[in-house]
């Protein structure tokens, strides 16, 4: 069955691709399947074509695509709004940012002109659309991705798991994101990768699906440090998942060793965090009321550097299995990084503050 759907797609795909402005406006761009849904991506495609073209979009337009299901699983994933995301398709794609686009494209921060590059390779391959998705929509990479994310997941656990997540399509820069609802992720983005790494980073977010679907339905993210710690265990266990390929010599040959270099400084940051996050915690005992976190300071990269660094040192005293089965507890990376560096008795790993432990470990 999932083949037969594959080459449908794949067929259809061929004949839809080159999405024309002139398509009733209620008629789908793209076709759908049940493990990857195209709507989206054909509607930003859409809109792509008329903003490098000069044309006004009208509002209609925009609405269709952030009415979609893609759109809504990016929104909720990132809290990226729509004037955000309409802000980032127009700076990359209107004629009125060529100028600004330059001086990026000039300029040495290297992030900024990774993300021009790769916006700029979607507008030069988007004829070539149905051969990137033929690439992708491949139930048997699907299905390597999906075997490798459960590989992190207890055994017991598995028979929770009820159905394979949805894969949504849209045009969103050199990444990909996840919530209960599915993922979101930019073909053109997977197109640059190998096949290992395509592998990887789709059970990366496959994995925080399954996270996301395994916590208690009492747990509750309102305590910061608890929040923390979700976003922190979250990204710490998927990171094993694709970040020994990304970060490696296939990271390298994917973005180039600048880039990548930027990347290895931003996760080496684990120690320095976790001082933040123990200064943070004295902090909150301190006023509780009063305490409002520093996310930049708290889970910088977005949890990935001091979950990376924990995740590593828990891996290293051979914890790892011992810790997954704690998985639905996000608590359980801090009490488990510790465990780890008392058993490598390694100076170097950064201490968790007694006082914050006390609280992971449901003492307080």
């Amino acid at each position: 069955m999932l083949r037969s759907l594959s080459c449908f797609f794949v067929i259809f795909w061929v004949s839809s691709c080159h999405v024309s402005s002139h398509k009733m406006q209620d008629e789908p761009l793209l076709p759908t399947s049940d493990l990857f849904d195209t709507a989206a991506l054909g509607r930003s495609i859409d809109l792509i074509n008329k903003l490098s073209l000069g044309q006004t979009v009208p509002d209609e337009s925009w609405n269709q695509l952030f009415d979609s299901k893609g759109f809504q699983v990016l929104e909720i994933a990132t809290g990226k709004s729509r004037y955000s995301y309409q802000s980032m398709l127009e700076f990359h794609y209107s004629k009125a940012k060529s100028n600004e686009r330059y001086l990026i494209r000039e300029g040495k921060d290297v992030i900024k002109k990774a993300e021009l590059s790769h916006f700029e390779y979607v507008i030069a391959n988007r004829k070539a659309c149905e051969g990137i998705i033929k690439n992708f929509v491949d139930e048997r990479l699907y299905e390597e991705a999906d075997q490798l994310a459960r590989s992190f997941i207890p055994k017991g656990m598995l028979s929770r798991l009820n159905s394979k997540p949805t894969v949504f399509f849209l045009v969103i820069g050199q990444n990909a994101y996840a919530n209960d609802l599915g993922v979101v992720a930019d073909p053109f983005f997977f197109e640059t990768l190998g096949r290992e790494a395509r592998v990887a980073v789709l059970a990366h977010e496959l994995h925080h699906v399954y996270f996301d679907t395994l916590l208690p339905k009492e747990f509750s993210r309102s305590h910061p440090f608890t929040s923390l710690a979700y976003n922190i265990q979250k990204e710490g266990i998927a990171d094993l998942i694709d970040k020994p390929n990304l970060l490696g010599r296939a990271g390298e040959r994917t973005f180039g060793e600048e880039l990548i270099k930027v990347y290895r400084d931003l996760f080496a940051q684990g120690p320095a965090v976790i001082e933040n996050i123990n200064s943070g915690y004295l902090q909150y005992q301190q006023d509780k009321v009063a305490f409002k976190p520093n996310w930049a300071e708290l889970r910088p990269v977005g949890g990935h550097a001091s979950g990376y660094y924990m995740a590593l040192a828990i891996r290293r005293a051979g914890l790892l299995n011992e810790w997954l089965l704690e998985l639905s507890n996000p608590h359980a990376i801090f009490l488990y990084y510790d465990k780890a560096r008392k058993k490598l008795n390694d100076p170097a790993l950064a201490p968790i503050h007694p006082a914050l432990l006390s609280f992971y470990a449901g003492a307080e």
